[in-house]
């Protein structure tokens, strides 16, 4: 053996001649005759001796092993994707249905292990934070390494270390490493028709760009197969019946400088906009027979409705952290929601005592309707030639709403003395809601009154209403919270907040069965002398007068409060302002140490809500009430091992009724009356969220 240079000694008692032979692993070996001289030295040098290179090429080794379906690392669980199979072009929707403990609703939902899925996560980042359900559709899984679950904390336990049991169940994407500093696209396009040879389409685009520090997306969809971009094999089907064409658009981003979580001048940005355009039209035929008892008439019913609802909805999120230094975080995150609705529908129906397709020698329901509907129904009060018609309804509803919606959030934590759990924190948040809706519905019902000489007879009731529903919502809040470690992992928590609402809202009902009868607009105001004359009311923008006279068109596009007044139905009309104002003062400890996570606290909240209200049947109110809230708190969480755990909730909550419940209020603008409010409903404290798992 040679040392760590490569010389060597050999001793040997021999003079006759030897063949020295060196080798080693990866080089060609060497040979030399060595030879002593009778009579010479003991000793030989025989040199150095140059080994070559014996470099070979092999074949390529091949090491296979099936990879884990599932990992539990701590409390994280870990799907490994390549392990679970799925067709090629799939998306995210395919590979999580397959994974073990895992549940996909009809409406969207993702659980796993009966834990509801909050948020959807990619490398960690939010992705479309706000909805869930767009990842699962758009997301090809080809992209896919691993899929983790886990608690996601807040920011607040994450920059402080303290535990504050703020957590968000998470489903966490991992993509491919060899995906980075790459553009990855899937582009979907199918046709068809239906079973009554209509055509259908869709088309759906995803574009994304990954790096180490940024990624950024692009999706859209437009089809008329009810699929809005997200969902199962028709977008989550839910009650979405019917032809609906649905177009999404959307974009998500994020990126940060590249320095450290916790390293000064750390700065992340990301966020994302999403557009919805949903236009549903659903025809509905029905028919019913109702079985009551054996002493009972039991009833048929015949239904045909056409409707046609069109919605559009806009979401935008933004979301920054700075780290001004290595102590202290700031975040804020602004948002901006958008959407507004129109909806339709026209509907015939009617009951009988007996089965009305025998009675009529028909099969279907538009015949039904279609003899029932012989008879013209004009006029309080209409004979019919059918005894076993009970009743006849003829409904038209017309409904839009718009909403606008600001939010913003701000929250600042310091770090005092470093990491050891002592910190300041102050938090601010703030909302701007303002809501616009109206409503047209006009419903003509027949019901079945005593027969006199003439033969059965039906007579006339139903509704024709216009209402207007404006209100406008403003909040803020502010908390500053302080921490103090007391002795080892025990901890002291202060929690301040005070928080302000204030929202006003109307209601304004207009009874137009006073306007039936009047083909003109000359002829309404001949019988109300007191509203003037028809060359005093106008079409704002327009020369011209109107001279036809359509109830909801003369209550939005007259310019004169008179001919509204006539109409407006006082006792169903209401008014109504509040402010809010409540404090909140928390007192906590909270002992984090290995396997065992335990807090306990209180909470005292004194709110103060004043309401003042307005409405025919009670005249004008302004009241105020002020109550005590008190609300305990207990949570014990104890990990066994890395998959089994202890986790124990008590969370009390005082509630009471709301101030409009206090007060004695008959609502019968859709009759049958309701009871709006008792004046003695006592306020209660119940548990909420204690599950023992």
């Amino acid at each position: 053996m040679t040392d760590s240079l490569g010389r060597f000694r050999i001793v040997t008692d021999t003079t006759a001649a030897l063949r020295l032979r060196v080798g080693f692993v990866g080089l060609r070996s060497a040979g030399r005759d060595v030879n002593f001289a009778a009579g010479g030295a003991d000793s030989l040098d025989v040199g150095t001796i140059q080994l070559d290179g014996n470099d070979m090429a092999l074949r390529a080794a091949v090491v296979s092993t099936a990879a884990a379906r599932v990992e539990q690392q701590g409390d994280t669980t870990v799907f490994n994707a390549s392990a679970f199979r799925t067709a090629e072009g799939s998306t995210l929707e395919a590979l999580v249905k397959q994974l073990p403990g895992a549940e996909v609703s009809d409406d969207g939902t993702v659980k796993v292990n009966g834990k509801t899925v909050k948020e959807f996560l990619i490398n960690g980042k939010d992705f479309f934070k706000g909805d869930t359900k767009v990842a699962m559709k758009n997301l090809p899984t080809n992209l896919v390494s691993r899929l983790k679950t886990y608690d996601k904390k807040s920011d607040y336990a994450e920059q402080t270390g303290v535990d504050d049991g703020e957590e968000s169940f998470v489903l966490d994407i991992t993509t491919k490493r060899e995906l980075n500093q790459s553009l990855i696209s899937n582009l979907d396009l199918a046709g068809g028709r239906d079973d009554k040879g209509d055509g259908l389409y869709s088309a759906k685009l995803m574009g994304m760009r990954f790096t180490d520090r940024s990624r950024v997306g692009l999706i859209g969809s437009h089809n008329n197969v009810a699929d809005r971009g997200f969902g199962g094999p028709r977008g989550f089907w839910g009650n979405n019946a019917g032809r609906t064409t649905s177009t999404m658009a959307g974009t998500d981003f994020s990126w940060d400088n590249g320095r450290g979580k916790f390293e000064a001048g750390r700065l992340e940005l990301g966020g994302n906009a999403i557009y919805f355009r949903n236009d549903n039209r659903t025809e509905t035929i029905s028919s019913v027979e109702n079985f009551v008892t054996a002493t009972q008439k039991g009833s048929f019913d015949a239904a045909h409705a056409d409707r046609h609802g069109l919605n559009q909805d806009f979401h935008a999120r933004l979301r920054l952290k700075w780290n001004p230094d290595s102590l202290t975080q700031l975040s804020f995150r602004p948002n901006y929601d958008f959407s507004t609705g129109r909806t339709t529908q026209n509907s015939r129906s009617a009951s009988f005592d007996t089965d009305p397709f025998a009675r009529y020698g028909v099969s279907a329901v538009d015949d039904v309707l279609a003899r029932v509907h012989k008879t013209r129904f004009v006029g309080d009060t209409v004979h019919v030639a059918d005894d076993f018609l009970k009743n006849v309804n003829t409904r038209y509803d017309l409904s839009r709403t718009t909403t606008h919606k600001v939010e913003g959030e701000l929250n600042l934590t310091r770090l005092i003395g470093g990491r050891n759990g002592r910190n300041l924190a102050f938090e601010a948040r703030g909302g701007y809601t303002t809501t616009t809706a109206d409503a047209y519905s006009r419903a003509d019902l027949y019901k079945r009154v005593a027969a006199d000489a003439a033969g059965p007879r039906l007579a006339a009731g139903g509704t024709h209403q216009f209402s207007d529903r404006p209100s406008t919502q403003w909040n803020y809040r502010v908390g500053l919270s302080y921490v103090q470690p007391l002795v080892g992992k025990l901890l002291l928590e202060t929690r301040y907040a005070y928080e302000h609402k204030y929202t006003t809202g109307d209601r304004t009902l207009y009874n137009l069965l006073s306007l039936d009868g009047y083909n003109t607009l000359s002829d309404f105001l001949s019988a109300h002398t007191g509203l003037g004359t028809i060359s005093q009311l106008y079409v704002p923008g327009s020369s011209s007068t109107l001279s036809w006279l359509d109830p909801a068109q003369l209550l939005s596009r007259l310019n004169t409060d008179d001919v509204q007044a006539a109409v407006r139905d006082a006792q169903n009309s209401q008014h109504a302002t509040y402010r809010y104002d409540n404090h909140r003062v928390n007192l906590g400890l909270r002992y984090n140490v290995g396997a065992v996570r335990l807090s306990a606290g209180v909470q005292f909240s004194p709110e103060r809500t004043r309401l003042q209200y307005e409405r025919a049947a009670i005249g004008r109110i302004d009241t105020v009430r002020n109550v005590l809230n008190f609300a305990p708190n207990v949570r014990l969480r104890y990990a066994f091992s890395k998959t089994a755990n202890l986790d124990f909730n008590y969370r009390g909550r005082s509630s009471q009724p709301s101030m409009t419940q206090l007060i004695g209020v008959v609502d019968n603008s859709n009759p049958p009356p309701h009871l709006g409010g008792q004046s003695r409903v006592a306020p209660r404290v119940e548990p909420r969220d204690a599950p023992l798992l």
